[in-house]
C-alpha cells in the first residue's frame, strides 16, 4: 500500500511539472503486475490501483516497471525515510 501511494505522489507531481512522458520504477512486482493489467483489480489496494490508472492517463507516455530493490538503493532509502 505505500509503494502505491508513494507512486501516485510521485505521478501528481510529475503531472504537475508538465511531463510528458513518464517511467515509474518500482521494486513491488505486485503493484507494477496490477497497474500494467487491463483486468479488474479486486485486491485491498484496488483503489489506488485504479487511481494510478486514472493519474497514467494524462501522459502521453506512462510505462510502469520492475526494478529489484538492489537495482535502485538510492530510491528505496528516499522511499524508507519518506
Amino acid at each position: 500500500m505505500e509503494e502505491a501511494k508513494a507512486a501516485i505522489h510521485d505521478l501528481t507531481f510529475a503531472v504537475d511539472l508538465g511531463f510528458h512522458h513518464v517511467i515509474l520504477e518500482s521494486d513491488s512486482k505486485t503493484l507494477v503486475r496490477k497497474v500494467v493489467n487491463k483486468e479488474d483489480d479486486f485486491s485491498e489496494i484496488r483503489v489506488v490501483v485504479a487511481d494510478l490508472k486514472n493519474i497514467a492517463k494524462n501522459f502521453v507516455g506512462c510505462q510502469f516497471s520492475f526494478t529489484p530493490r538492489q537495482g535502485n538503493r538510492a530510491a528505496h532509502a528516499i522511499a524508507v525515510t519518506g
